[in-house]
């Protein structure tokens, strides 16, 4: 699969410019270096689950990458949540984890991996940048929803209120006028 340098501008054009970087220094190295490639790319997944949790308007843990990953259940509401782009991430993650860290006599294909590497984030950063494009909007409709919730809450406690009232005001007429017929005080 070719690479173009400009594929990555949509992270930078919609303000993701660490994310970016990172993606284009592990990028860098896709020719010349697969295994250098993949463990760069596990600091650009560093990057955009932060960007995710900024997003949505949360703070990454940072304990682990696997942690952060699995928290994202209750940060991305679920319009927003997809089942592939954790997959993604967590491909990233294994795959940078195997190139960042000694793990014994693992054998890994550098060349597949940093395919696969490049397939995630490119798919992961369509989706962030929609995300982002698309989630003001998705506010405003909950904020709007919210407002007119209340509005209803409030008109529906007005009206028990009026009942309520009324209903004191009868029994308390109904009280007072049986005292005088039936001869009380």
């Amino acid at each position: 699969m070719k690479y173009y340098s400009t594929e990555f501008n949509i992270l930078r054009d919609n303000g993701f410019t660490n994310t970016y970087r990172c993606v284009m220094d592990a990028m860098r190295y896709y020719d010349s270096d697969c295994g250098v490639c993949c463990s760069l790319f596990r600091k650009a997944l560093e990057s955009v689950i932060n960007d995710i949790y900024d997003l949505y308007g949360y703070s990454v843990s940072g304990y682990s990458n696997k942690r952060d990953i699995d928290g994202l259940r209750y940060v991305i509401p679920e319009p927003f949540y997809d089942d592939k782009i954790i997959l993604e991430l967590n491909n990233l993650r294994i795959i940078g984890n195997a190139y960042a860290h000694l793990n014994g006599d693992e054998e890994r294909d550098a060349y597949n991996d940093r395919l696969t590497c490049y397939v995630a984030i490119k798919e992961i950063s369509s989706w962030l940048v929609k995300c982002k494009k698309e989630y003001p909007v998705y506010q405003a409709k909950q904020e709007a929803e919210r407002k007119k919730k209340k509005e209803k809450s409030k008109k529906f406690w007005k009206t028990v209120g009026k009942v309520l009232v009324g209903t004191a005001g009868v029994a308390a007429a109904a009280i007072w006028g049986g005292k005088k017929i039936f001869g009380g005080d």
